[in-house]
């Protein structure tokens, strides 16, 4: 009887054709891991793509809003027109700005991309968007990069 309780026992330990199903298993479960990680790490990099895309577009823009200030503090001979401005606020700017700047604010490719920009005068409670009472303007400037587009609003006083 005793011998035979040992036989079961040995029986049971055998582990003949185990080591197949095991190593099966581990190969599913990694295989599985492979996958998700693999689509987790395509994910990343649409998504990084998209933000860079996306920060070029700003960057772009940015640029617009600082043409637009450079357009502003100095007009076409290099000279600043500062004491026109402190004379009559932004009302000159806003008068002639776009018009006399449209080649340089509309449509201007930067960095594989295009901005374009608009000047207007913030709302200063007078009811009239060409008079400015408070030497304070809105720029308002558009980066597009590729199917990216970004808008950046500038507020510029002059004191």
């Amino acid at each position: 009887m005793f011998k035979r309780k040992m036989t079961t026992i040995n029986g049971l330990r055998k582990e003949d054709g185990v080591a197949l199903p095991v190593t099966l298993l581990i190969l599913v479960v990694m295989g599985a891991l492979s996958v998700v990680a693999i689509q987790w790490s395509a994910q990343d990099v649409k998504r990084t793509e998209r933000y860079y895309k996306a920060r070029e577009a700003f960057y772009i823009a940015e640029a617009g809003v600082q043409q637009t200030i450079d357009l502003m503090n100095y007009d076409s001979t290099g000279n600043s027109p500062g004491a026109e401005i402190a004379a009559g606020g932004f009302d000159d700017v806003l008068d002639n700005f776009i018009t006399n700047n449209s080649a340089q604010l509309t449509n201007i490719s930067f960095a594989s991309g295009t901005y374009n920009v608009t000047v207007v005068d913030n709302n200063d409670n007078d009811g009239d968007l060409t008079d400015d009472e408070d030497n304070t303007l809105v720029i308002t400037s558009l980066g597009n990069k590729g199917n990216f587009s970004v808008t950046l609003e500038a507020i510029v006083t002059r004191r």
